[in-house]
């Protein structure tokens, strides 16, 4: 998997029409491996990686155990970098 620069200024001197390209490719192909997860999978990222949410706070959202938001995580996360590695993004 190719690694890209994050771009979070266009105007900035990094932010080259290639930079640019690469970084908008690599987004898609994310959000499209994240849309191909169990809803349950993306629930649990989204409240982890996005609200900053702790492992003892998803519990009370979801009603799993910390164990449980642990193992799910883990199987998540292994599954969507598959889904990375393989391409498989439709």
């Amino acid at each position: 998997m190719q690694t890209v620069p994050e771009i979070r200024d266009p105007g900035s001197p990094d932010a080259n029409p290639e930079t640019i390209y690469l970084a908008r490719e690599s987004m898609a192909r994310f959000l499209a491996a994240f849309r191909n997860l169990p809803p349950e999978g993306r629930a649990l990222l989204l409240l982890r990686e996005r609200n900053n949410a702790s492992y003892q706070e998803i519990p009370a959202t979801t009603g799993c155990t910390v164990e449980g938001v642990r193992s799910r995580l883990y199987r998540t996360r292994a599954a969507l970098h598959r889904a990375l590695e393989r391409g498989e993004t439709n």
